[in-house]
């Protein structure tokens, strides 16, 4: 769609996103899930997906609107605004954990809970810590993931956004019934599951 590069339009349940690099949408999100009109139980799993949507257009990693239940895991979101946007009609069921965050313009906000439209959100935003309060995010990390390529190089090599091994994403997922990244790499290959579309 114009607005992202995956859109979950209208009655859509039990889907499963994962291990993808979305980087540099055309527009605000690299994720839009929306009922469009329908409330749905969506029950959707958003696992393991490289969000890179630093754009220069104070852009955001995904919006969830009248989509109940989304499951954020795994993830590494690294863009110019907050993480991802949970729409007040979308919070039932809502949970997230495990996911790595990053801001490449000022602030440290992650998420934006009970938000409103795509296209005025509104400023209900969180940090870290702040997310940790509201009960979410318990076990995630806010750092510079450390692509093993400069950001402003990774072009149509997505390899470059396999984390260092020094990266806070490395040993730090959940471990969920994946058996392969998105290289075909073997899930774990350390200590634990990593964070993003790469396993180090």
């Amino acid at each position: 769609g114009s607005t992202a590069w995956i859109y979950i339009e209208f009655v859509c349940r039990n889907f499963n996103i994962h291990h993808n690099v979305l980087n540099l949408s055309r527009s605000y999100y690299a994720i839009r899930i929306l009922g469009d009109g329908f409330q749905v139980a969506g029950n959707h799993v958003i696992a393991n997906n490289v969000i890179a949507n630093s754009n220069g257009m104070g852009s955001a990693g995904m919006h969830i609107m009248q989509s109940s239940g989304a499951q954020i895991t795994n993830n590494i979101f690294y863009d110019d605004d907050v993480g991802y946007f949970i729409a007040t009609d979308s919070m039932t069921g809502y949970a997230a954990d495990y996911n790595l965050f990053w801001r490449t313009t000022s602030g440290t906000n992650v998420a934006n809970l009970n938000a409103g439209p795509a296209a005025s959100p509104g400023n209900n935003n969180f940090d870290l810590a702040g997310m940790q309060k509201q009960g979410y995010e318990l076990h995630s990390a806010y750092g510079d993931p450390m692509w093993s390529a400069t950001f402003a190089s990774i072009d149509t090599d997505p390899t470059g956004f396999k984390p260092l091994s020094a990266s806070p994403a490395k040993d730090k997922g959940k471990l969920l019934s994946y058996t392969q990244d998105y290289a075909g790499t073997a899930i774990p290959t350390g200590a634990g599951p990593d964070m993003g579309a790469f396993e180090q």
